[in-house]
């Protein structure tokens, strides 16, 4: 059980949820229709837990040379096995927004796409991180589809969601590209170049978040306080990220992650209620981070 709950790195799939609680909930106003709600949230999770066993399952040679602990190259898992459970999980997270409705089962297959196009083939390379923020861009318009036609999710504001907290992931994720390597105190220049970039990235997509709540005036929230709570997550983020560049060390830069991936689902809330002003919805949404958290402490969550 251990073995399954590593490869699928459960932690954080909260992170996931968060996306479909904040375009659901731009494009809705509430979580009505609640059997809609459900089912994308099934399907993000099924898709996002699909790419992570998916990822072992294609790193499984590298892991076997760096991290021959993963479940895979241990054999606690055989890779046949996560390549079966892999394709389960994207046909199970298809198969849910299909029951939510056409357009969602549209938006999750594209999903799927990309995220076997991550895993398999632009990991390694600069496009990575831009495959990886147009999977969450799109897991964000998957919320958003619920009853919807298919041009209709790609409306204001939902559609300037997903591009900043795609650029977001995006920054995240070109930041982490080399957090199980390197030298404690030392920086290559391809690390260098990653780190500064992916700190440029997630100013750039919190930038971006602040702009819609700019422009787009008939949210029901106040645009101050949006603003106001960004700008803190952003201090917090850059913070650290010129901490990890000035004291790299696979640790720090790992745990520079994780607060990232959980400002992630912080920012989410914000969105929620800037959107609603409700705060029940807002506070629901930063909810995720508890069982992220306290599953984070017993499982890696990058």
């Amino acid at each position: 059980m251990k073995a399954w709950l590593q490869i699928l790195r459960l932690p954080a799939v909260f992170t996931a949820m968060a996306d479909i609680f904040a375009g659901f909930i731009l494009s809705h106003r509430s979580l009505q229709p609640v059997n809609q709600f459900l089912l994308l949230l099934g399907s993000s999770s099924c898709l996002y837990l699909a790419g992570m066993v998916l990822n072992d399952y294609f790193d499984r040679d590298l892991d076997a040379l760096e991290r021959p602990e993963r479940p895979i190259p241990s054999g606690r898992i055989s890779a046949n096995i996560a390549l079966c459970a892999g394709f389960f999980l994207l046909i199970a997270g298809t198969g849910l927004a299909f029951l939510a409705g056409p357009t969602s089962a549209i938006v999750a297959g594209i999903l799927a796409f990309f995220v076997v196009s991550y895993d398999a083939l632009t990991k390694g390379s600069w496009l990575g991180p831009i495959n990886m923020g147009l999977c969450r861009g799109l897991n964000l318009l998957l919320g958003a589809s619920a009853g919807n036609a298919f041009i209709e999710i790609f409306a204001q504001p939902q559609l300037m969601a997903a591009l900043a907290m795609g650029t977001y992931i995006a920054g995240v994720t070109l930041f982490a590209r080399d957090e199980a390597h390197g030298v404690p105190g030392r920086l290559s220049t391809s690390t260098k170049i990653s780190l500064i970039g992916g700190m440029l990235g997630v100013a750039a997509g919190l930038g971006l978040l602040c702009a819609m709540f700019a422009s787009t005036p008939n949210a029901a929230g106040n645009p101050q306080t949006a603003w106001f709570v960004t700008l803190l997550i952003g201090f917090s983020a850059i913070r650290r990220m010129l901490i990890s560049i000035r004291t790299p060390s696979p640790q720090i830069i790992q745990s520079t992650v994780k607060l990232l991936l959980f400002s992630y689902v912080i920012c989410s809330g914000v969105v929620v209620h800037w959107s609603t002003n409700n705060p029940w919805l807002s506070f629901g949404t930063v909810a995720l981070l508890i069982p992220a958290m306290l599953l984070g402490r017993l499982i890696r969550l990058t």
